[in-house]
């Protein structure tokens, strides 16, 4: 394999490996972390930051690919611990 398709081929590796995830948890507004939010590639600083502190949001960045699967019961519950640690009811 030549040198230039072996660049290609790892390329489309890369590309095949991008994320994206929707943050289906509640607000967290110290870190401007918004329900819904949609993130490409990498998380910002202030998701890593929320994540950080509050490690269960992390179990609440779904796949894109299975937003149908965001109402859950395990999702549901998720929700509901990390809103409880937020002091929302």
């Amino acid at each position: 394999m030549e040198v230039s398709e072996l660049a290609k081929t790892k390329k489309e590796e890369l590309v095949e490996e991008k994320m994206s995830k929707m943050y289906i948890g509640p607000t967290i507004s110290k870190y401007h972390l918004i329900e819904n939010s949609v993130y490409l590639n990498i998380y910002p600083n202030n998701v890593q930051q929320a994540i950080k502190e509050y490690p269960i949001a992390a179990k609440l960045f779904i796949d894109i690919e299975k937003i149908h699967e965001r109402n859950s019961e395990q999702n549901k519950i998720y929700y509901d611990l990390l809103k409880e640690k937020l002091g929302g009811k």
